[in-house]
């Protein structure tokens, strides 16, 4: 997924505003950035881990997945406030 496209889906199918898509998509870039240079220290010292990069997809995923659970936390409450206020009326 390219940057474009990825902050395009969190706009049309999240409804973030363009700022917030923005600014997650430069997260995922300094992420990047941070372990390509992690990365190569660990190459200069001879280590043989090396730290997998942040994808567009995977970050849309979690918070995809994040949102879904705001939402049906939500409604969890909404439900335990009805059962509230009917069984008090």
């Amino acid at each position: 997924m390219t940057k474009k496209r990825f902050i395009k889906r969190l706009m049309g199918e999240l409804r973030f505003p363009r700022n917030k898509a923005r600014l997650l998509a430069n997260d995922i870039y300094r992420w990047h950035e941070i372990s390509a240079v992690n990365n190569a220290t660990w190459k200069k010292i001879g280590g043989k881990t090396r730290e997998i990069p942040p994808t567009y997809s995977g970050y849309y995923s979690l918070i995809k997945i994040t949102e879904l659970s705001k939402q049906l936390a939500a409604q969890e409450g909404e439900s335990k406030w009805n059962s509230i206020t009917k069984s008090s009326s």
